[in-house]
């Protein structure tokens, strides 16, 4: 049966190793089982291309039937990603896998499509039968060039790792899926991407906003972009201005900027998508009476099949800013629309070809544009633009850009030493070109903050010598002057609040600034002076992911363990992966509900995207299971103690755990929520202990709780 396609052979390719297939023919009863799912959901026939015998072990330079190129001529490419499909030295991953991708790239449709609610997803469907070795992932993530978005087939039990089938009983897999649900999932996933194949969205725009504005475009140096930049700036305009006719509302007045999708071909330009959008933000924040949503919620749909009209509900926008951009030597292509939220209407879509310019004027000239299309069509609204006047140099910001993004959007996530290099690199080419660049010295720092944190506490003194050096330069630059505030953490609380609130006074709306100090805040102990920075960081960016972590947790650490279970559930809602919060999930569920079994169903899922680093769950999952030699093996502690018993024990390490001389206050809070350390509270030793904590939480609320 040919493709739906006329210029393809097949609709889907099944890609897989032939061991997968060897002991109960897995792979043949799923290909069944999704045939018949298919022939229930969709109109047309689908045809499925899948070989019962593949030619599996080959290698790269064995001698490969030329038919397989035509027939991997196919609209979806479906890999089972099994524990032993990424080896780079077999026929499916370099003969099927690798061959595909390249194909997808350089085909009329291209690896990625845009899905008919607006979303953008890959060509490769992949189906997960096991889970897999971290070197596996990485493998797969850095191939595809981002994370792996596979559909689960996979059966775990304690010590059992294998493919799930129609006759497995979903209670006793802790991942909880079901056979025909998951098959199910596929068969909607394949007709979702199909759909927006084969019938290419299109959609009037409404006669009310056909009516065109003409103001000239202004005269700048880089006058080919500029005619993207008037495109956009006059769609705004004549969109608010002839959506109602009418003074326009608070929800008219607040925009939501995607990330701008990366299309090159290489897929190497995701820093430049996130970029412009950033940029656009970030410019946007200086008019007065426009309310725009803050990247980690705009960006946070990057990858999800979120509806426009969810996006419009949930972040409160009745317009989105989205696009795309792809870069080959020096021509730039970039796809920029409008998309009303309440109707999906694509508003106004248009591609440009363009010679590559300075970038950082391309994403200012963007960004000035719209801000002055805005204000001139409400005057009503009284916008007001404060123009802040930038000199930087195009190729250092260029680098600027990608450090940041190999920072936040890379290592800051997934914790991979490369992405810090990475990072740092880009960094450092940026300094090298202009040494007196005091954000790129300041994200540099940052970077070396993370660092520090995370694994090399050395990396704190290269921060601060870099945070030396900037301040020398500017001692008013705000980003910096956080950074530097943030590094002198408990020790030095008095400088530390100091530095951090004159870099809020200086640029309020600068993201990092705000999350140090909610940082900062928390550690030092004041949790409801934190809880109200969470909450302001959540008025104009509602899925801010730490805001909503730390919000959940120190409500939790406060005793208000209802409301904090109502945050968590909004934050694993909108963010199901979130390491952070599924960890407190286990807490919330094992000390505090006492429910071992889900407790341990979660772990299971954390044992599996993030294995390794889950040591302190496992050790009070067995600590409250009475296995005291295993949970000890896995970490020790007040919380670990208390639950087992060991007063004196849980009393030593609550007075080492401590900074000299004032407690550690965030750490100690919340471990003095557990219910199980009220075990210690008719100790001496425990009374004494907090004797001296709430004279110092006391302290610091006095002297700095004030200020938010």
């Amino acid at each position: 049966m040919p493709s739906q396609h006329p210029d393809f052979e097949y609709d889907i390719f099944i890609s897989y190793r032939q061991n997968d297939n060897k002991r109960d023919g897995w792979v043949t009863k799923f290909v069944k089982a999704l045939q018949d799912e298919l022939d229930a959901t969709l109109k047309n026939p689908v045809s499925i291309y899948f070989d019962e015998n593949p030619h599996d072990g080959l290698l790269e330079t064995h001698q490969v039937s030329e038919s397989l190129r035509q027939k991997l001529r196919c609209l979806i490419f479906m890999p089972i990603l099994s524990q032993t499909y990424c080896d780079t030295n077999s026929y499916a991953w370099n003969q099927e896998f690798l061959p595909f991708l390249e194909m997808a790239k350089a085909d009329e449709i291209g690896l990625n499509v845009k899905l008919r609610n607006g979303n953008v997803s890959s060509r490769i469907l992949p189906v997960r039968i096991h889970d897999l070795e971290t070197e596996d992932e990485q493998l797969l993530a850095d191939t595809l060039g981002g994370p792996i978005r596979a559909i689960d087939f996979i059966y775990t039990e304690p010590g059992v790792n294998r493919p799930l089938t129609s006759n497995d009983n979903p209670d006793r897999n802790l991942n909880g899926t079901i056979y025909r649900n998951q098959i199910n999932k596929v068969a909607n996933a394949l007709k979702e991407i199909g759909s927006a194949i084969l019938n290419p969205r299109s959609e009037s725009i409404p006669e009310r906003i056909v009516r065109k504005v003409n103001a000239p475009p202004k005269k700048k140096a880089t006058q080919q972009i500029l005619t993207v930049v008037a495109s956009i700036v006059l769609l705004l305009a004549a969109y608010f201005y002839f959506k109602d006719e009418i003074k326009p509302s608070n929800r008219e007045l607040a925009v939501a900027v995607l990330a701008f999708d990366d299309n090159s071909p290489a897929g190497d330009q995701e820093w430049l998508g996130n970029g412009i959008a950033e940029s656009i933000i970030n410019s946007l924040n200086n008019v007065d009476g426009l309310l725009i949503i803050g990247k980690r919620s705009s960006f946070s749909y990057k990858g999800k099949d979120a509806t426009i009209r969810e996006i419009g509900d949930e972040l409160d926008v009745l317009s989105v800013i989205e696009g795309s951009v792809s870069k080959v030597g020096d021509r730039l292509r970039i796809n920029a629309q409008l998309i009303d939220t309440e109707t999906e209407v694509q508003l106004w879509d248009e591609q440009y070809d363009l010679a590559w310019g300075e970038i950082h004027d391309i994403m200012d000239d963007v960004a000035e544009d719209i801000t002055e299309s805005l204000i001139e069509e409400f005057p009503e609204a009284a916008l007001v633009y404060n123009e802040v006047e930038v000199n930087i140099n195009p190729e250092a910001y260029e680098f600027y850009l990608k450090g940041i993004h190999y920072h936040w959007e890379k290592y800051i996530i997934n914790n991979y030493t490369d992405d810090f290099y990475e990072s740092e690199r880009n960094f450092l080419e940026a300094l090298d070109i202009d040494d007196t660049y005091i954000d790129a010295i300041a994200g540099l720092a940052d970077l070396y903050d993370t660092r520090a944190a995370l694994d090399d506490p050395l990396y704190a003194v290269k921060r601060d010598s870099l945070i030396d050096t900037g301040y020398e330069i500017n001692p008013e630059a705000p980003y910096l002057l956080a950074i530097k505030g943030f590094s002198y953490g408990t020790a030095q609380p008095d400088s530390s609040y100091m530095y951090l609130i004159k870099a809020y006074e200086l640029d309020p709306d600068h993201e990092q600034i705000i999350t140090l100090i909610q940082n900062a805040y928390s550690i030092g102990g004041l949790l409801e002076e934190t809880n109200k920075i969470s909450r302001l960081i959540l008025q104009k960016d509602p899925l801010n992911r730490i805001a909503k972590q730390q919000l959940s947790a120190n409500l939790l650490a406060l005793g208000y363990t209802t409301e904090a279970k109502a945050e968590l559930a909004d934050l694993l809602r909108t963010d199901p992966a979130n390491r952070t919060g599924l960890q407190l999930d286990v807490i919330i569920k094992a000390v505090y509900e006492g429910n071992i079994v889900a407790a341990r169903k979660i772990l299971a899922r954390l044992e599996r995207d993030y294995p390794g680093e889950n040591g302190f769950l496992k050790a009070i999952i067995l600590a409250l299971e009475g296995n005291r030699e295993e949970a000890l093996k896995y970490g020790s502690g007040v919380d670990i103690y208390c639950i087992l018993d060991m007063k004196s024990e849980a009393i030593e390490a609550l007075n080492n755990q401590s900074d000299i001389p004032a407690p550690f206050l965030r750490r100690n809070h919340y471990l003095l929520a557990y219910p199980v350390v009220q075990v210690l509270k008719d100790e001496a030793a425990y009374q004494d202990f907090m004797k001296q904590y709430n004279k110092e939480l006391e302290r610091r609320k006095e002297k700095y709780g004030g200020f938010f």
